[in-house]
């Protein structure tokens, strides 16, 4: 079985899991990962917690590996959290090396939304990677992300994306969306259903269909793993990834 096969038969694998049955969630870490979308919640005051871990995306004739994709995120007072986006290695088809560095901040919004956690990101991607891999201009990115538990065993999770990124010519703009649900479906066992979407100014809207899994190892440690499929001819073909998240 070639590798586009089985990560469309991984794929199918993790939706029966999603429409299975359902078990009680657990209060424990709250993560920003393996979805794409954001959670509405800062880590906690005098917290530090770690996400990282690995992708591997393929586009046609074009793959790319990258990790650790490591978040540092710093909780203080009031609902802010520092996030800092340590820079990943990526190894593409035609070049290697070190990526960009990021950094930013994530704002609780009470009483927003009535029942929704809800959260603004800020982000700023500097241009320090290496020559073929980084950007060679600065970029921005804001994220309005929200969250609610619709009954003992869903809960629905959106984010609204808006990125400015410098190029030759001017600046990019880019502008996105998320809509995530996620389920218990075993002790310590969680799945998610969600699709991506994100418009840029000029070209095609990528889409992408994803899911995974995020095990509950103790309450402060977390492990998933997810995958992808594109949707339009703009999306990258497939992705599957695994990490690690921990609180201290």
């Amino acid at each position: 079985m070639n590798p586009p096969n089985l990560l469309r038969t991984l794929l199918g694998l993790f939706l029966l899991l999603f429409v299975g049955p359902s078990a009680n969630a657990q209060d424990a870490i709250i993560t920003d990962r393996p979805d794409f979308t954001e959670s509405g919640v800062s880590v906690p005051k005098g917290s530090v917690q770690i996400e990282g871990g690995f992708s591997l995306v393929d586009d046609g004739p074009v793959s790319t590996f990258s990790l650790p994709e490591t978040l540092v995120r710093i909780g203080f007072k009031g609902g802010l959290e520092l996030r800092i986006g340590i820079p990943d290695y990526e190894d593409r088809e035609f070049a290697s090396g070190i990526g960009d560095l990021k950094v930013g901040a994530k704002l609780e919004i009470h009483d927003l939304l009535d029942g929704w956690e809800t959260a603004a990101i800020a982000t700023i991607e500097l241009p320090t990677g290496d020559d073929d891999i980084g950007s060679d201009h600065l970029s921005i990115e804001t994220i309005l992300a929200g969250g609610i538990e619709l009954n003992d065993t869903y809960s629905l999770g959106t984010q609204v994306t808006v990125s400015l990124a410098g190029s030759d010519t001017g600046v990019d703009l880019e502008v996105g969306g998320t809509v995530v649900v996620s389920r218990p479906v075993a002790k310590s066992l969680s799945s998610f259903l969600e699709m991506a979407a994100s418009i840029p100014d000029i070209g095609e809207m990528e889409l992408i269909l994803h899911t995974g899994l995020a095990y509950l190892v103790q309450d402060n440690l977390q492990l998933d793993v997810h995958l992808g499929l594109g949707l339009t001819h703009e999306s990258p073909d497939t992705l599957f990834g695994a990490g690690l998240s921990i609180i201290l």
